[in-house]
Parts: C-alpha cells; structure tokens; sequence
C-alpha cells in the first residue's frame, strides 16, 4: 500500500518558471498553480486529471477506470502504478532522510 505524504514544496525548473511567467492567459496561470499546491499535498490523482486520463492510460498502459480507481481518495495503488504515472506526467520522485 502507498501512502502520499505531503511534501514541503515542489521544485520547479527554471525553463518552466520562465514559461509560467510568460503566460498571456492569467486563469490558465492560476489554474497551474492551483494545481502545483494540491501536488504539493500529495493530490497526484488532480495532477492526472488535469492532464487528461486517456492520455495518461495510452502513456501508462492501465486503463482509464484503474487510473480513475488507483488515484482517487480511497485508493491504495500499487508503486508500480506510482511510478507509471509519475513518469507519464513528466515527474520524478525524489527521497530523502525524515527529520524529526
């Protein structure tokens, strides 16, 4: 069973700050960065869904309901499932110590 567990922030490249910034469509910006907060929760399943479920079930090979199942509230994915996703979304998983 996995457990998300909030991370302190996400770390985001220079190239797509740049890009960000440069958005002309301010609700899309908000939007972006609504979304890059819920991440920071640990709300990968929004993440998916913003970026489109059959989309994602083409790159991750699951089908859309297993995706839909995995990432919702009540979900227990497996890691694999995990990984498959986080690479389909272009994101990696990063590990470190825990600090008491």
């Amino acid at each position: 069973m996995i457990h998300v567990i909030p991370c302190s922030m996400i770390i985001q490249s220079d190239e797509f700050k740049a890009w960000h910034d440069d958005l002309r469509d301010n609700v899309a910006r908000a939007r972006i960065a609504a979304r890059i907060r819920l991440a920071e929760h640990g709300n990968l399943g929004d993440i998916a869904r913003a970026r489109g479920m059959s989309q994602l079930a083409r790159e991750t090979g699951l089908s859309r309901e297993r995706l839909y199942q995995a990432l919702s509230a009540k979900g227990s994915p497996e890691f694999g499932t995990i990984m498959k996703v986080i690479r389909a979304l272009g994101l990696t998983l990063h590990v470190e110590i825990a600090r008491a």
